[in-house]
């Protein structure tokens, strides 16, 4: 059981709190590193086994993050303020494609990154990515189906009622980005935004932290409990999407 900590200025939580809000930026490759690697390596098997080697090789190799104040331990990234990449999805490569210079160059809270991952995420793992990634798929089955639609929700209209519902300063805010850069660029960004969205509100570029998933199995029977069961059911069926699904869910908890 965790003992309360005690109160003032020097309680580990106030220092983890400080040392959080007054860190850097940052931009961290590694998760996107490691799977790039795996989905190379494994193009052409079954997507639930390749994504489970990419976190058993993200975790297997990725930097071990403890801070002196935590209590609970551990990290995502290898840097305070540096969330992962997500990169097998796809939306976060376009936004970095257009406007990683001026992240790192922004007076204001600029991101920074070191030079030898920045020509490897340039130069190696962005250009994998064209036309594999989730996003790429989408778009293409969209296409296939009729229902790809272009420049929906960037018209006068739309801007004008969300004006309203947001106000017109915020969303000249947060329509800042797709504006910067030359004329090429902006309508680029115009499009591609569009392409795979409706209207701006569907227009969500890493949704990692907006899933929780269910946790009873996990915390009832821990990362062996579920491993044994998916071992079992692997036993007892011959369905080959059952046997990759299983095997995943193995490869997953014993990473």
């Amino acid at each position: 059981m965790l003992k309360p900590e005690p109160s003032g200025a020097s309680s580990p939580t106030q220092a983890l709190k400080a040392r959080v809000l007054s860190a850097p930026y940052a931009i961290c490759i590694e998760r996107a590193r490691y799977y790039t690697r795996v989905y190379a390596r494994m193009q052409g098997e079954h997507p639930a086994l390749v994504a489970a080697h990419a976190l058993s090789e993200t975790l297997g190799n990725m930097t071990l993050y403890i801070l002196p104040e935590e209590r609970l331990a551990g990290n995502r990234s290898s840097k305070i303020l540096g969330a992962v990449i997500p990169v097998e999805r796809g939306e976060i490569n376009l936004v970095l494609t257009a406007y990683l210079d001026s992240l790192l160059t922004r007076k204001q809270r600029p991101f920074s990154m070191d030079p030898d991952d920045r020509r490897e995420f340039v130069e190696e793992i962005l250009p994998f990515w064209r036309g594999r990634t989730v996003r790429d798929y989408k778009k293409r089955a969209w296409k296939a189906a009729g229902l790809l639609q272009r420049n929906l929700g960037m018209n006068p209209l739309a801007y004008a009622k969300l004006a309203r519902a947001f106000g017109a300063k915020n969303l000249k805010k947060s329509l800042a980005p797709f504006f910067q850069g030359d004329a090429a660029t902006i309508l680029s960004m115009r499009d591609q935004v569009t392409l795979n969205n409706p209207n701006l509100v569907n227009n969500v570029f890493d949704v990692q932290g907006h899933l929780t998933l269910g946790i009873a199995n996990l915390m009832d029977q821990g990362m062996e409990g579920v491993h044994e069961r998916a071992k079992e059911y692997l036993k007892n069926t011959s369905d080959p999407e059952s046997r990759a699904f299983y095997q995943a869910v193995m490869i997953c908890c014993r990473a």
